[in-house]
Formats: structure tokens, sequence, C-alpha cells
């Protein structure tokens, strides 16, 4: 559970940081998770922000558990985004690796508020906006 709560601290705080809302944060108990958001924008950054969200829960179970990681399907689905978003050529071409390495420097910049948040989730079970935003503050 430990290592599904960091992953949806990931989206979640990568949701507050790009000023979504977060409609449900929950660690289930079957030891899924889920972090349901709400935003605006179609514009090329919005749409460039809604992959690497998909893909900041990834980045942080890689940093976090050397490269090894089970159970986990936003790779298709960031795939999948990034393909649409390469369709509607609204900006740049993206690559997966492009992407991937923005997930990754977010998570780098941002490991203590999502460290903070994921223990929150991971006690609470279920968090929601303003204690994310709170928890995600709480740094050095």
């Amino acid at each position: 559970m430990e290592r599904v709560s960091q992953h949806e601290a990931a989206h979640a705080w990568k949701a507050v940081y790009s000023g979504w809302s977060i409609q449900r944060l929950i660690l289930r108990a079957d030891g899924t998770g889920l972090c349901l958001v709400v935003g605006d924008g179609t514009d090329y950054a919005t749409e460039v922000d809604r992959v690497v969200f998909q893909l900041v829960g990834l980045a942080s179970d890689l940093r976090e558990n050397s490269g090894r990681v089970p159970y986990c399907f936003d790779t298709i689905a960031g795939r999948q985004k990034i393909h649409g978003l390469n369709r509607r050529q609204i900006g740049r071409h993206v690559s997966f690796e492009y992407a991937a390495e923005l997930a990754v420097t977010f998570v780098d910049l941002h490991q203590e508020a999502i460290r903070n948040i994921g223990l929150a989730l991971h006690d609470a079970r279920e968090l929601d906006h303003f204690v994310v935003a709170l928890f995600g503050r709480c740094t050095r």
C-alpha cells in the first residue's frame, strides 16, 4: 500500500501544482488507487501537462523501487494521450521519452511534497483537494 500511496500522491501533487481540482483521491482495500481530477484547457501546454500527470505516478514508482513496478497501466494511457496530442498537431511533436523526462524531473523536484501526501494518504486512505494542497506545501 505504501507504493500505491506514493504513486497516487505523485498524480495528486501534479494535479494541484497544475491548478486542477482533485475530485477523488483514494487507496482501495484491494491495493489499488485512484486520483480523479478536473482541469480545464485544451492548449498545447495543458495537454502536455496531462500526459505528464499520467506518467508521474510511474516515475515516482521507479524512483522509489529500483526500476521494478508491478501492475501499472499508466504507460498505456500516457502513450494514448501522446498519440492523441500528436494527431491533433497543436504544437511540436511529443515523444514518450520527452514526456517521461518531464515526469521524472517533476518527481525529482517535488519528492518531499509527494512523500508528505503519500504518508497522509497511506494513513487516511482518502484525501480531498485541500488536504493534498496543505500536505504538498509542508516542505522545508
